[in-house]
């Protein structure tokens, strides 16, 4: 969450631009789940680039495998996922950072995480 209202705040038009990229790369690969996860994976990276606060940045490099490996699991435990509402909730994080709008950043990240909440719910209760 933090990361996100950071980069709000703080991306350069050089980190908008390098997170628009990815967002298009995420587009038109949403449909193909191994596309998606690098992808993914290159979304949050720049994400907490244009946080441009070197302890996420860290904390994601050291995390970056187990990050790749949990997004894996969570498309995996989605035999059902719509890639479509997936790549909208990316969507919005990113217009919420490119407009500065924090209030739109916070609920977009917030709708992110509660959808991936969810889903870990649903398979943990699954495990049990």
């Amino acid at each position: 969450m933090q990361a996100v209202l950071l980069a709000t705040q703080r991306a350069t038009a050089e980190d908008i631009s390098e997170l628009g990229r990815i967002i298009d790369l995420l587009d038109k690969s949403k449909n193909d789940r191994e596309g998606w996860v690098p992808a993914h994976l290159q979304f949050h990276i720049a994400l907490v680039k244009a946080a441009h606060n070197r302890f996420f940045t860290f904390l994601l490099d050291a995390l970056k495998d187990t990050v790749e490996r949990s997004n894996r699991m969570i498309i995996a435990a989605q035999p059902n996922r719509d890639p479509n509402i997936s790549f909208a909730r990316h969507r919005a994080v990113f217009e919420a950072i490119k407009s500065r709008n924090l209030d739109l950043a916070r609920l977009a990240i917030e709708d992110h995480f509660n959808a991936v909440e969810k889903v870990l719910d649903a398979s943990l209760d699954k495990a049990a």
